[in-house]
């Protein structure tokens, strides 16, 4: 997240929201840590906008439809192609 957000970060939108997902709760925490020093440093970080979630990359019913423009991950690309069916879609 730290790399896109450095990338990226100033040309996203106001009220663009960001979701930092992984199944590791370590890795979760190490999200939330940076989060927290980024906006006790600069309240109006961009990482304010960041929720650091415990999730399954491939079980991803708990963000609303819709709710998010962009998806990107790493690690899950061996496992994300058979989980789509014959025309592509996840269901």
């Amino acid at each position: 997240m730290a790399r896109l957000i450095d990338e990226y970060g100033a040309s996203l939108p106001p009220a663009c929201s960001l979701i930092c997902a992984d199944y590791a709760p370590a890795m979760v925490n190490q999200v939330a840590k940076t989060a927290k020093t980024a906006v006790e440093q600069d309240p109006g970080s961009i990482w304010a906008r960041v929720d650091a979630r415990v999730l399954d990359a491939l079980d991803l019913n708990s963000i609303a439809d819709n709710s998010h423009s962009h998806v990107a991950a790493g690690l899950v690309s061996k496992y994300t192609h058979s989980s789509l069916s014959k025309n592509g879609s996840p269901c």
